[in-house]
């Protein structure tokens, strides 16, 4: 995660470990998740479709990121995404996997159900790489534009 740089990604810049945790210091950022956003009573962005391409473009352009780095971020969820007064989003919380480490166990998915990909449903030790992919973090945009 540290050597990931891009303006939509939280930077990891510094692991602590203790025998009993390990500590991840990020970059501050004083934002507010996408999830709290959209159940405020107060919510207004204003011109709501502006800052809804915004948001998605950003999100997009940190997920291609991380897919040309190999990496699929697998958490992509209202509550992983950081948005600032300036509406500009930033993705947290990764669950990061290379994409060629596939889990060999279908029973950990890292989002809520209404997040996954109905191909990671469909498990079989057969086609389960091919099943987990970054266009599996792309559903998961899909789901959250709906949401939005």
């Amino acid at each position: 995660m540290r050597a990931l740089e891009h303006p939509n990604l939280v930077k990891l810049n510094q692991v602590y470990e203790t025998e009993s945790f390990i500590y991840l210091a990020k970059e501050y950022n004083p934002s507010q998740t996408l999830q709290s956003l959209l159940s405020s009573p107060d919510f207004s962005f204003g011109d709501f479709e502006l800052q809804t391409e915004k948001i998605l473009s950003h999100i997009l352009q940190a997920l291609a990121y991380i897919s040309s780095q190999g990496l699929i971020h697998r958490h992509v969820i209202p509550n992983n995404i950081l948005i600032s007064d300036e509406g500009d989003a930033k993705l947290v919380d990764f669950g990061l996997i290379p994409c060629n480490d596939i889990p060999e166990s279908s029973e950990y998915h890292p989002l809520p159900p209404g997040y996954i990909a109905p191909e990671i449903f469909r498990y079989d030790k057969k086609t389960f790489g091919a099943a987990y992919t970054p266009r599996c973090d792309i559903f998961s945009v899909g789901c959250i534009f709906f949401e939005m």
